[in-house]
């Protein structure tokens, strides 16, 4: 079974203070024999989080790494 782990990680002062609970619980669930679709939550920044989208994504245009870029396309 696949399982999509989020949690929100926009609006974090730091996103490496809680990464690490993500990877722990990530982890947990692997454990169990399930298999996690995203693990983009671990990223400890945005640039790292981006990476981990874009291995099961693809590539991302330069603009969707601008925060307000995407606010203003919203």
């Amino acid at each position: 079974m696949k399982i999509f782990y989020g949690s929100a990680i926009q609006g974090a002062k730091n996103r490496a203070a809680r990464a690490h609970i993500h990877r722990a619980l990530i982890e947990f669930i692997k454990r169990k024999e399930y298999m996690v679709a995203f693990e983009h939550t671990c990223g400890r920044t945005k640039k790292e989080t981006a990476e981990l989208l874009e291995k099961l994504l693809g590539h991302f245009h330069p603009w969707a790494l601008n925060e307000q870029s995407m606010y203003d396309e919203k």
